[in-house]
């Protein structure tokens, strides 16, 4: 795993120590999980190509049937 070092103001700072404790996380684990998530939100680039463009044959929903009876509340 990298190493990245920055420097943040003193707000923010108090502020990322106070949420990582109360999700009984380290610092680096929290700030680690806050970057990845902010990073990777979205599709990877590419991913409809390799997963939903890899579709061979019709695309076609199969009968549903009947909706089942239920007593009425």
């Amino acid at each position: 795993m990298s190493q990245i070092h920055c420097y943040l103001p003193k707000e923010v700072e108090g502020e990322l120590r106070a949420r990582a404790k109360a999700r009984k996380l380290p610092l680096s684990k929290y700030v680690a999980e806050v970057l990845t998530k902010e990073v990777r939100h979205g599709w990877p680039p590419g991913w409809f190509e390799r997963v939903a463009g890899s579709w061979k044959g019709p695309l076609e929903r199969p009968p549903q049937g009947e909706f089942e009876k239920r007593k009425p509340l």
